[in-house]
């Protein structure tokens, strides 16, 4: 099956009404729970699943820190997991997924979809901004 077949495919399984159709890059967007999903062809039996993870900051120091971060959780996930973080142009974090567009049935596509979904939110929570505030202590004197 071909990448164009297989995303039309897959509007379909999810109950996606209508004609759908590629923007300027020849990709599919698809919004899942909030988190905007990017199907794009790549080559010509290929496909990519592309999700932003986050928007780096201007601050050199914390955008370092945050990448060293992510970097450590993904060495220790890298082994079980088959997508690759790279940092865009843009300052977005990116997670992509390549697949093999004309070797993978309807049903390994739409579990690999939601596999990358629920990836694309850990590394979001994972780069989320940890904000602890002070407990609250009530002293009570006799």
């Amino acid at each position: 099956m071909n990448f164009e077949n297989l995303i039309k495919n897959f509007a379909r399984n999810i109950d996606i009404s209508g004609n759908i159709e590629p923007d300027k890059e020849g990709g599919y967007a698809f919004v899942v729970d909030h988190f905007e999903v990017k199907c794009l062809p790549y080559g010509s039996k290929k496909g990519l699943l592309k999700g932003n993870i986050c928007f780096l900051s201007d601050d050199q120091i914390e955008s370092e820190e945050l990448i060293k971060k992510l970097l450590k959780i993904n060495l220790a996930s890298a082994k079980e997991n088959s997508e690759i973080i790279t940092k865009e142009k843009d300052n977005f974090l990116v997670l992509f997924r390549l697949f093999d567009a004309d070797n993978i049935g309807d049903e390994e596509f739409i579990q690999m979809f939601e596999n990358f979904v629920n990836r694309l939110e850990f590394w979001r929570n994972c780069s989320a901004k940890q904000t602890f505030e002070p407990a609250m202590f009530q002293f009570i004197y006799p």
